[in-house]
Formats: C-alpha cells, sequence, structure tokens
C-alpha cells in the first residue's frame, strides 16, 4: 500500500476509534462511505441529502438569523482540507497554478513553500481553490452545504464534534504555541495579546498549520476532519465586492471562530490562514 493510502487508512481508523469511545457524548456515528480520488489521493466521505436553514448572504448584519430551508445534498465531501501533495499533483499536470509554490508571509506559514506537503493548502487563491476542485470534477462547497456537513444536518449545534467548547484535542487554534508564527504583519503578535486571542492554556502541537486530519476527536459524526480549525475554508458562496464566504476558523483564531455558524467574507487573494476542501456531486 503507498504511503497516501495508508495514511488514509490512518485517519479513517482513527475517526472511527474516537467516534466509538465518545459515543456516549455525542451522537452515534452513522455508517459512513468513503471513496479515493484517483488523481489526488484524497479520501471523500458521503454527505446524505436534508434539509438545512440558511443563513442570508453576506454581506448581512452579524445578528441575522438563518432565514429559510434548503435542500442539501447528497453529495461527496473531502474528509480533509485539500493538502499540498494533492494540489501539486494538479500543478505538475499543468492544470493547477504553481504560483503558490513560491508564496510566503512575514513568518514561514505557507506550507507548500516550506515543504510541507501533508498540511493543508494554504496562501491559496479563491481561483486557484475552484480550479484544483474543477481538476478533480468536483467543486467547492457552497456555504449552507459546508455548515449542513460541518453540522452533521443537526442545525445549531456549535461545533462539529458537539457541543463541548474546544481544547486543544479537537482542533487547531491560536494556543500556547501560536505567537511562534505571529510576527509584526498582519498577523500582529501585539494586536493578538491586547485582544486576548491567545489561549496560553491549550496545547495543539503546532504553531501554525498542522497535518490534515490530526485531530480525530475533533470528527463530525460523517466522518469529516478539520471542520474546525487549521484553516478557513473557500466556499463558492459570494459575499459581495468580489469576496466569497469563508468558514471553520483558522490556525491563527481564537476558539470563537471555531463555531459552525462563524463566518467570513473574503477578498480573492491568498493567506496563510486561508485554505479549502472540496466536494462532488
Amino acid at each position: 500500500m503507498s504511503l497516501r493510502g495508508s495514511l488514509s487508512v490512518s485517519i479513517l481508523a482513527a475517526f472511527f476509534s474516537v467516534q466509538a469511545a465518545n459515543a456516549q457524548e455525542t451522537q452515534p456515528a452513522m455508517p459512513t462511505k468513503s471513496r479515493i480520488d484517483k488523481k489526488s489521493g484524497l479520501t471523500f466521505v458521503r454527505v446524505p441529502k436534508g434539509s438545512y436553514r440558511e443563513l442570508p448572504s453576506l454581506p448581512a448584519k452579524p445578528d441575522e438569523e438563518h432565514d429559510h430551508a434548503v435542500t442539501v445534498g447528497p453529495m461527496w465531501m473531502g474528509m480533509t482540507d485539500v493538502t499540498v501533495s494533492a494540489y501539486a499533483k494538479c500543478a505538475e499536470a499543468q492544470a493547477c497554478s504553481a504560483s503558490p509554490s513560491a508564496r510566503d508571509e512575514a513568518k514561514p506559514r505557507c506550507a507548500w513553500k516550506n515543504g510541507l506537503l501533508t498540511h493543508p493548502m494554504n496562501c491559496v487563491s479563491w481561483a486557484e481553490a475552484a480550479q484544483f476542485c474543477k481538476w478533480i470534477k468536483g467543486r467547492l462547497p457552497t456555504a449552507a452545504e459546508w455548515e449542513y456537513a460541518a453540522t452533521s444536518g443537526q442545525f445549531g449545534k456549535p461545533y462539529p464534534w458537539g457541543d463541548a467548547p474546544p481544547d486543544g484535542s479537537h482542533a487547531n487554534y491560536c494556543d500556547v504555541n501560536c505567537p511562534k508564527a505571529l510576527g509584526e504583519d498582519g498577523k500582529n503578535l501585539a494586536r493578538w495579546e491586547k485582544e486576548g486571542w491567545i489561549d496560553r492554556d491549550q496545547n495543539d502541537g503546532w504553531a501554525a498549520t498542522s497535518p490534515a486530519g490530526s485531530y480525530p476527536a475533533g470528527a463530525t459524526p460523517w466522518g469529516l476532519l478539520d471542520m474546525a480549525g487549521n484553516v478557513w475554508q473557500w466556499t463558492s458562496s459570494p459575499a459581495g465586492d468580489g469576496k466569497h464566504e469563508v468558514r471553520g476558523g483558522s490556525w491563527d483564531n481564537p476558539a470563537k471562530a471555531l463555531q459552525t455558524s462563524k463566518r467570513l467574507a473574503w477578498a480573492d487573494r491568498p493567506d496563510a490562514g486561508m485554505g479549502f476542501r472540496c466536494v462532488k456531486d
């Protein structure tokens, strides 16, 4: 078996192990169907059809409620964010831009530039993310599809794993390690400390991004990993002024950003806290 195949099997095994151990704390895991995309090597899991209450399109008032129900699925969603190794295959096939390979920020945060092949493909624009999904005959999820999958169809569920507040076992967010990756640029250490965005009581093991699928305790009952933290995830939903809605929170965010209903409008520009995953119909 290839290293990539071994990693996929290991991630799935870890997910089911944690789900069984936590069965009394969260809803039981439903049987999960999975398949591997041959082009990218990424694992996709089946998201069943359902109905979900959709938030109004951005820009919207921060306290605006979910206003109407939409039908979602069935679909296949990437079990993790798209990894650097998967994106590099698209670039090697000349179907995706290789520009992200040279990108970095004030500190070494961009995974491809720093050789972190198992980490999520960050520092990628919306257009570059959409092109990769097109290459594997998929697409970026809508915001409603993303939230439906993140909550396993349970409207109002605060976190992908359930009701428990985040800790370092659930997700990669701004913890005691985070200051090592902050600097004097937009991800400013002094500002983060002033705002209280660093949770020094937690240790998720990484300063910036972590390898995809590193937190099985944060898995959804449908088998999705990293739906909170590590990198924000691009969606296909427009958010005005050429921006798109992003979901999930990032390694440089406080715990409150990991809530399933949290969203931002983001311009089509790369950032070390921005990644993506694809869906297939």
